[in-house]
């Protein structure tokens, strides 16, 4: 489960001193295998709250819990093992490296997990999941 708890995001704006708020008490609570979709106008801080949902970025203030712990309080290290093994994005642009194949990065995630699979477990893995899709 993630919770976001009275979330606010401010950016400082550039070439002047002035804060621009772009979410504001935000509150909202996904459970396991629920689909959100999240709506609005360019501008609006679609991207900078499903990057902090994601513990790509971190709110000015209020609480993010994922599976009732608060992300503020993990390292590093910690919000990476969570970002590669429990949270999912498709970005808007495919962010794919050029001089890798598809099945290389689609291995990406798992060069990063050193307790996981096998090279050659991954790699059917991947191999077959990419089949699935097509």
């Amino acid at each position: 489960m993630l919770e976001l708890i009275d979330v606010a995001k401010s950016y400082e704006s550039p070439g002047t001193a002035e804060e621009v708020c772009v979410l504001k008490g935000v509150n909202l609570k996904v459970e396991r295998a629920q689909s959100v979709a999240v709506v609005g106008p360019s501008g609006s801080g679609k991207s900078t709250l499903l990057n902090i949902m994601g513990a790509l970025d971190y709110p000015t203030s209020g609480n993010v819990l994922f599976k009732r712990r608060d992300l503020s309080g993990l390292n590093e290290a910690q919000l990476a093992r969570i970002r590669n093994k429990d949270i999912g994005f498709v970005f808007q642009l495919h962010h794919l490296l050029p001089q890798c194949t598809v099945l290389e990065n689609v291995l990406i995630p798992t060069l990063a997990d050193k307790g996981g699979d096998s090279k050659k477990d991954a790699a059917e893995r991947a191999a077959d999941l990419l089949e699935r899709v097509g």
